[in-house]
């Protein structure tokens, strides 16, 4: 099975991905694979149409009180097809569980929502499809994306440059 929140991309250039597993299962190694995809018009995660089929992780921590990150980097960086809304997803392999922290009932994020597939009975364990929805709830999760956008500069002119260099 797999967690997934929706998200807004308006740079198309993804550093890393953070979401945090519960205190309590902090020493489980079960690997987890992330995923993004596209979503339709409606908001529904196309779990067919993958855009990054992403690593596989495994994350421990010796700390049993604060919830253990789970970070994604990348690098290079996921580059995204165009600016848009996706789907990224947090998946056990097919065995093992994991619980992340889901700020349930507030809709924090307004660019999106938690969605769960059911674990999936095909071999390869791929994403399954027609995933549930949770409106009102949301994962909690930091999305590190490198900006893509330029930053205007002034121009000196010929002259500035000629008394700077003299």
């Amino acid at each position: 099975m797999a967690w997934g929140e929706t998200f807004m991309a308006q740079d198309t250039l993804i550093q890393s991905v953070t979401v945090w597993r519960i205190p309590s299962e902090h020493n489980d190694p079960s690997p987890l694979k992330f995923w993004i995809t596209q979503i339709d018009s409606s908001g529904t995660p196309l779990t067919h149409l993958v855009v990054l089929d992403g690593p596989t992780l495994s994350f421990t921590s010796p700390d049993s009180i604060h919830p253990t990150p789970l970070v994604y980097s990348f690098d290079p960086p996921i580059s995204l097809p165009r600016p848009s809304s996706y789907c990224f997803w947090v998946q056990e392999v097919c065995s093992g569980y994991h619980d992340v922290l889901i700020a349930s009932g507030v809709n924090g994020y307004k660019g999106g929502a938690l969605w769960e597939t059911f674990r999936s009975n095909a071999e390869g364990c791929i994403l399954r499809a027609y995933p549930e929805s949770f409106p009102n709830d949301d994962l909690v999760f930091t999305l590190v994306f490198c900006n893509t956008r330029t930053t205007p500069v002034r121009q000196p002119t010929w002259g500035q440059v000629k008394v700077k260099y003299r």
